[in-house]
């Protein structure tokens, strides 16, 4: 069976990400790498930016500056 040339391509990358909200930025210059096969968990304090992340990451906000890709 032939494998993919796409194994071992990220399956999120993160390059570079800033996502703000007026006068507050929530992710500055965010930059991370997810394989397939691995597990990663999402902790912070509240207002840290976990949800605005993983929004970003499905699409859900454009960020500012940088590249998502899913």
């Amino acid at each position: 069976m032939a494998m993919s040339p796409f194994t071992d391509a990220p399956l999120l990358q993160f390059d570079q990400v800033s996502v703000g909200f007026e006068d507050r930025e929530a992710l500055a210059g965010v930059t991370f790498e997810v394989s397939p096969g691995e597990t990663w968990v999402v902790s912070g304090a509240a207002g840290s930016g976990k949800t605005v992340l993983l929004k970003t990451a499905i699409g859900l906000l454009q960020p500012e500056a940088g590249r998502v890709q899913l």
